[in-house]
């Protein structure tokens, strides 16, 4: 900090009353060099460098153009903004604040991080950097690295987004751990650090399409491992715990259907499609199934395919339980889940794009089948009994023998839509992933 006695031409508010009621500062001439502020609960996201120069200085112009000023108190963002105080900013000493940091989880000595003095600058607010063109940006970068350093900082870029107050839309998260999952590199867990830190990066849970690509991410890699590797059954237990905090599946989740209904049933379509696309996903048939699949294999490679904790049973009899409540039942539940509220332009436009909701569909039906198949290679009498270990089985098949056709017709339905010298569709891999898994099993 500056001498006491060293002259200023501006102060802010807080400082001012700051030098009145200071017993050091004793003449009305002795004032501060410059503004200190407090320490604010709002932290400015702070980046580490990456292999990618246009990609660091998007994140820099982010942070100087954006998220600094939504830190600020009223009285700085003004001054910043207001072009009859330009003349204050920039004639020395001008005005520095101190703002309190938030590093990305990889940065060294994080824990340890200080306030940091920034001296403002005049700013536009108009002048801001494109957030369409930035989010594609972010994403073509992270598409194509996977470096932990490169990705982490998408923890920051979305504290800062938070704390703005600016929407990313729903499509951007969800797309990202899509990218992480296709890399094979490890990278979802920074979506899920995130989500973990839902508080401060607004990722939540209960939006079904980054939580559906979470465990269909999850459970292909167990499924292209014959369920040997625990890490994929980990990071599925992991998202399951996290599903029942407050701020994802818990209360967030009810305050948010509260809010969108406020008591009335009679909603619009527009509404429909908003609460679609937000979901509670502790019963949600897919979550479920990727839980039982997990479940079930190790119940076959390490007790003898014997029920012995019930943790077979009780998933098998939650999804079965949770199948039979759906209005329309499963094809019908997944089939509207996975038509985007932005894909619904018309209905002519959905049924020329009818292929691509059924690869959708047929990449939850992989881990269904796989799912119902292992379950029903379990003996669950010592958990629940012989009777009651008929009739889990014997409902297991059931759904089973449904949806096989279900899977067939999908699957002619995306290879009749897939265009020739197409890579292979995602669902295609998954079901031969499965398939491969169940012979091992």
């Amino acid at each position: 900090m500056a001498q006491a006695s060293q002259p200023l031409g501006y102060i802010c508010r807080s400082c001012r009353h700051a030098l009145k009621s200071s017993s050091t500062l004793r003449t009305p001439t002795s004032i501060r060099g410059f503004s200190s502020t407090p320490t604010r609960s709002k932290t400015l996201a702070t980046f580490t460098p990456t292999s990618s120069p246009e990609l660091d200085a998007l994140l820099s112009r982010w942070r100087s153009e954006v998220f600094l000023p939504s830190v600020l108190p009223p009285h700085h963002t003004a001054l910043i903004y207001q072009a009859s105080k330009r003349d204050i900013l920039t004639t020395p000493p001008g005005v520095t604040v101190t703002v309190q940091t938030a590093f990305p989880p990889n940065a060294k000595n994080a824990s340890e991080a200080e306030d940091e003095n920034i001296k403002l600058q005049p700013m536009n607010k108009f002048d801001r950097p494109s957030q369409e063109a930035s989010i594609r940006q972010i994403t073509d970068v992270l598409s194509k690295s996977d470096d932990a350093a490169t990705w982490d900082n998408l923890i920051p870029f979305l504290e800062g987004m938070h704390v703005a107050r600016m929407s990313i839309g729903q499509a951007f998260v969800p797309r990202l751990a899509r990218k992480a999952n296709l890399q094979g590199k490890g990278r979802w867990n920074t979506i899920l650090t995130a989500a973990t830190l839902a508080k401060r990066t607004d990722v939540r849970l209960d939006q079904r399409e980054l939580t559906r690509e979470l465990v269909l991410g999850a459970h292909d890699r167990g499924a292209v491992a014959a369920f040997a590797n625990n890490a994929p059954s980990k990071t599925v237990e992991r998202i399951v715990l996290m599903l029942e905090a407050d701020e994802h599946c818990g209360k967030h989740h009810s305050d948010r259907v509260k809010r969108m209904t406020d008591g009335d049933t009679s909603l619009s379509d527009k509404e429909r499609l908003i609460l679609r696309a937000y979901s509670d996903m502790r019963r949600d048939p897919l979550v479920v199934a990727a839980s039982l699949s997990f479940a079930s294999a190790q119940a076959i490679r390490d007790s003898k395919g014997k029920d012995t904790d019930g943790t077979v049973a009780k998933a098998a009899q939650k999804y079965l339980a949770i199948v039979d409540s759906l209005e329309g039942g499963l094809i019908q539940y997944l089939q509207e889940q996975n038509m985007r509220p932005r894909m619904q332009k018309s209905k002519k436009h959905m049924e020329n794009r009818s292929w691509w909701r059924d690869s959708q569909v047929l990449e939850e039906l992989a881990v269904i089948k796989c799912a119902l198949t292992l379950a029903n290679k379990v003996d669950m009498q010592p958990t629940l009994g012989k009777e009651k270990n008929i009739q889990v089985h014997s409902a297991t098949r059931k759904q089973l023998d449904m949806i096989q056709p279900e899977i067939a017709a999908a699957t002619t339905s995306v290879r009749n839509g897939s265009e020739d010298g197409e890579k292979p569709r995602r669902c295609f891999q998954m079901l031969d992933a499965v398939q491969n898994a169940l012979k091992q099993l």
